[in-house]
């Protein structure tokens, strides 16, 4: 049961209490205590847009890289085959995106990675790996992203002439531009390498599970050093049957000196164990038999697991039960004092405090101390199978505190849509599917796809949306088609928010966005919930987009950058600009020259009978020669 409260005052405590009566008598409850939010948090600070991809990707849509693990946010692992990842980092300031093809910037051929920082003035990105002539094979091999290390100084690829289908896998260490070959496996696909791969925070170890050669071993130094072995220091001739990574971390992701395996030992009579191998000492150790692994903590030295084996005093009950194994010390069953049988899936918190599992249909929380909880009723099919909590449809904070799950039956008195299609060929109902955050400090349980006034009509689409669930629990990033606010009008896919009790719309409810690869779709959140990074094909959502694909945006509280300036359009007489003064004439060179200066002209020799005529011309010309040669004569 459930009840909403109205006209509440904001950071305000009050104090409650339930009464229940039936034909016995009535029962009091004991009295309780919360305290609303403050105002601040109930009107969150506006998102601004940024481009986070770059805005020229040789015309091809953007895939993000899985940065980090979305369950163990600030912890690295390996790819979560299952899909659980978050492309952007803890701090809000990495996001990892590739193109199938080349790019601008690339470095090979296809399958071009990309490492996007933020600084002031927006989002850069670089090649995560190096130049072709730094490449094993010289630029001729495809390389998809493994794992990386929590800075990204170190990055772990798988290389090969197709890494989708079974050939040649050359396994690459990137590091300060060079590249750094750890082992080569033949005939294998890279899904198969990503099933049996851990890796350390600080990318030196690699552990893998080669089925090929059946090894369990950690190629971080270059050279295989086998870890599946047991105590007498043999690998075990019965060989190893399970050892996982992604999301299921088999290893201590600090220096990997504790690594767990599943195996029946030399004697393959004998049921299957699980086994940890402590690397420092030299030492294999039997956890338990017929044991399901958990989850181990980041030193490798406590491990929770499953087991129908009695391995405690108290456990009585004949079922399967959840044990915590520490080193050195007596195995302690947590789940024995309540008596309820614990079944896989389970979900378990980063830090092991919290871990919820189903009896049938009904959600249960179990804690360290062995305390446990009834959280709700959940389905995710009309026949009451299946389970809220496979990936994608959950996301738990490292300390276990929020639950963000799906769920078709209503845990909440909820406006959710009340009548459910029975013709959905996959059995889940899509349009009775919502979104649930139980947060196990005080016990509550609300929708948060929910419309908060009015009936939901539309569910929340797992498979096509995406979710994420920011580190403290208080912000939840979701997808969907149903318009929870009036200003939501495109009919189509919008991101919305749930931060502290708030829900809000992070894309303006206006775009109409591509339908089919272009919706938006939530692709990481950091650990404060300040940053939401997304995919979509919005045009122009920031001014900087220069095609029509699809790009990774980050909606960041405050953030934003200015929108480049338009080109300025002109018209008519206004085009040829403002008319200019006429050029002033330059004075000659000659002007200014210093010197002897020019010649002085020459005095031109009168010739006095050059205009008489006849007798008159020989007479002056007679007399002429008569001067000149008197005074010739005189000369001398």
């Amino acid at each position: 049961m459930s009840q909403g409260l109205t006209g509440l005052d904001p950071s305000t405590t009050y104090s409650y209490r339930f009464s229940a009566e039936n034909v016995v008598g009535p029962v009091q409850g004991e009295v309780k205590e919360f305290t609303t939010r403050s105002t601040a948090e109930m009107n969150p600070p506006a998102r601004g847009f940024e481009l986070v991809s770059n805005a020229s990707k040789g015309n091809q849509h953007v895939t993000p890289l899985p940065i980090e693990n979305q369950e163990s946010a600030g912890e690295q692992s390996a790819v979560d085959t299952e899909g659980l990842v978050n492309a952007l980092s803890a701090n809000g300031e990495l996001a990892g995106w590739r193109v199938i093809a080349g790019a601008p910037g690339g470095t090979t051929g296809s399958d071009n990675a990309f490492l996007a920082r933020r600084s002031s003035g927006g989002w850069a990105s670089e090649s995560m790996i190096p130049p072709a002539n730094k490449q094993v094979g010289g630029g001729d091999l495809k390389f998809a992203f493994l794992a990386a290390s929590s800075d990204f100084s170190r990055s772990i690829f798988a290389g090969s002439e197709n890494v989708f289908v079974g050939s040649d896998l050359t396994l690459v260490r990137n590091e300060g531009g060079e590249q750094e070959v750890l082992a080569t496996f033949p005939s294998i696909s890279f899904a198969e390498v990503v099933e049996a791969t851990d890796v350390t925070n600080d990318a030196k170890h690699v552990v893998i599970y080669g089925s090929e050669n059946e090894l369990l071993a950690d190629y971080g130094s270059g050279t295989p050093e086998i870890v599946g072995l047991m105590d007498d220091d043999l690998e075990p001739a019965c060989g190893i049957e399970e050892f996982f990574g992604g999301a299921q971390t088999w290893i201590a992701k600090t220096d990997a000196s504790r690594v767990y395996f599943r195996t029946k030992g030399h004697n393959c009579g004998d049921p299957i164990g699980l086994y940890v191998r402590n690397r420092d000492e030299e030492s294999t150790t039997l956890v338990a038999h017929n044991a399901e692994f958990l989850r181990t903590s980041p030193d490798g030295r406590t491990t929770l697991f499953l087991t129908t084996e009695a391995l405690a005093g108290e456990d009585t009950n004949g079922h399967s039960d959840v044990y915590r194994y520490v080193e050195g010390e007596p195995h302690e069953c947590l789940s024995c004092a309540a008596g309820i049988e614990v079944k896989s899936p389970v979900k378990v918190s980063k830090d092991q405090s919290r871990m919820y599992f189903f009896v049938g249909d009904r959600l249960h929380v179990l804690r360290e101390d062995g305390s446990v909880d009834f959280v709700a009723a959940v389905s995710m099919k009309n026949g009451g199978t299946g389970t809220p909590l496979d990936v994608p449809r959950s996301r738990l904070t490292p300390d276990g505190r929020v639950l963000l799950f799906s769920s078709t039956t209503r845990p909440t008195t909820d406006q959710a849509k009340a009548g459910c299609p029975t013709n959905d060929p996959g059995g889940t109902d899509l349009l009775c599917v919502h979104l649930y955050r139980y947060d196990d400090a005080d016990g509550s349980i609300e929708c948060v796809s929910c419309k908060q006034s009015g009936l939901t009509e539309k569910g929340w689409r797992s498979n096509a949306v995406g979710l994420a669930l920011s580190r403290d629990g208080n912000t939840a990033a979701f997808s969907t088609e149903e318009a929870l606010f009036p200003e939501d009008v495109n009919k189509a896919a919008d991101i919305y928010e749930w931060r502290n009790g708030v829900q809000r719309l992070v894309t303006d409810g206006e775009t109409k966005f591509e339908p089919r690869n272009g919706r938006p779709k939530v692709q990481g959140i950091d650990d404060s919930g300040n940053s939401i990074l997304f995919s979509a094909v919005a045009g122009s959502l920031t001014g900087y987009e220069e095609d029509g694909l699809s790009n990774l945006y980050v909606a960041r509280i405050g953030g934003g950058f200015d929108r480049p300036s338009p080109p300025v359009h002109c018209a008519e007489d206004s085009c040829q600009g403002p008319l200019q003064a006429p050029p002033v004439s330059s004075p000659a060179a000659s002007s200014s020259y210093e010197g002897r200066g020019n010649l002085k002209p020459q005095t031109r020799k009168r010739q006095p009978c050059a205009r008489k005529r006849g007798k008159a011309k020989q007479r002056c010309l007679k007399r002429q020669r008569a001067r000149a040669n008197a005074k010739a004569g005189r000369g001398k």
